[in-house]
């Protein structure tokens, strides 16, 4: 093991339960710091979530701050979901504690970048390029106010992710984001940490197509809308959607399809089960950014995964996956897959993901960066 060195990491929400994408690298990364020795001192902003006893196994501390809110933040230069995750008691206890810091995601940086700090060594782990997520979030919204709203972080986000530049070194989750991040700053790709460790998909046939995800998102409602209204209107495959807090949309298009059900907020076991025994998984996305962390899920864990071109991006998890883009091209390859059985090679050819996003591996490159150990 590594000798102990202390870290403080800023985390934008309490990273568990770790259900979502952004929380999910931020817990699993704790555990594999953790594991490999390292004192971590945790700063997590409070966002609707409970105060999670469970981080404390991995922590050596933990801080809890409030967010504040209010119309006044929305006329601030800063993106208003940076203003409002700044703290005193934050800057006062970073500079008590004179170890480096990593902010998860640009959420948390105003506090980092007080004059107080300027000297200290700051990393930034970049989920996404905000800018362009946002402006994904506007093109698909339709509620006219949260429209407004995406729109202004977009234009505020142009010229504040900018201040990537003034950190140490960027952990960027994706190739194509470390690329971009390059031109700002010293740019590393550390791929994203998840819930596995062994590939666990089966060999055999399963029954049905599922699509998962948060079904309260629009990206993913549009995704489950797609696969009901335009693909499953002609396939006789059964498709499971399974995910948070169903839109009443995905469950109307639902109802007139006796082969396709929903199934709501299933529980973490009941969701690995859904994976484990669907003979594929359909994730189509026309949100571009970041890395899906459920793509990883599904391949860990499912048989076969079929995607559209947003969805696998820059992962290198293209030979993983079977490519689909026009409704044609989904409906052909479902049709394909739908009675090919998962073999021994096809598990063997998916175990070599192991070696790709493996949580140890990336977390002693985080440990050599911050600490300069070679």
């Amino acid at each position: 093991m590594t000798k102990k060195k202390s870290l403080h990491i800023l985390a934008f929400n309490i990273p568990f339960p770790a259900n979502y994408g952004g929380v999910i690298d931020v817990f699993y990364k704790l555990i594999a710091l953790h594991k490999i020795g390292i004192n971590i001192h945790l700063h997590c902003f409070e966002y609707g979530r409970k105060h999670a006893h469970i981080l404390e196994k991995y922590c050596t501390s933990i801080h809890y701050y409030k967010r504040t809110s209010g119309i006044k933040h929305f006329f601030s230069p800063i993106p208003y979901f940076v203003e409002t995750r700044a703290s005193n008691v934050l800057l006062s206890r970073l500079i008590e504690h004179p170890f480096p810091i990593l902010s998860e995601g640009i959420h948390c940086i105003k506090t980092i970048l007080a004059p107080e700090l300027k000297h200290r060594k700051k990393y930034l782990r970049a989920h996404n390029i905000e800018r362009d997520y946002y402006f994904q979030l506007f093109k698909n919204e339709s509620h006219f106010l949260n429209k407004i709203y995406f729109f202004s972080e977009y234009l505020k986000l142009i010229k504040f992710e900018q201040k990537a530049k003034l950190f140490d070194g960027i952990f960027s989750i994706s190739k194509s984001d470390h690329v971009f991040f390059s031109k700002w700053s010293r740019s590393y790709h550390i791929r994203a940490f998840h819930s596995n460790q062994k590939i666990q998909s089966k060999i055999g046939l399963g029954k049905y197509a599922l699509y998962h995800g948060n079904l309260s998102v629009n990206e993913n409602i549009k995704a489950a809308l797609f696969l009901i209204k335009t693909v499953f209107n002609t396939l006789s495959l059964p498709l499971i959607i399974a995910g948070k807090n169903p839109n009443s949309k995905i469950l109307n298009a639902a109802k007139p399809h006796s082969h396709i059900s929903v199934i709501e907020n299933p529980i973490d076991n009941q969701m690995n089960d859904l994976i484990s025994e669907a003979q594929m998984v359909l994730l189509p996305t026309n949100q571009p950014t970041g890395i899906k962390l459920k793509l990883i899920e599904s391949l860990y864990r499912g048989r076969y995964c079929v995607v559209n071109q947003q969805m696998i991006g820059h992962t290198e998890l293209n030979s993983f996956c079977h490519i689909a883009n026009s409704p044609k091209e989904w409906i052909n390859t479902i049709d394909h897959l739908k009675e090919r059985t998962f073999s021994q090679a096809d598990l063997n050819h998916r175990k070599s993901i192991e070696s790709i996003f493996n949580n140890e591996q990336e977390a002693q490159k985080i440990f050599n960066i911050l600490f300069d150990e070679k």
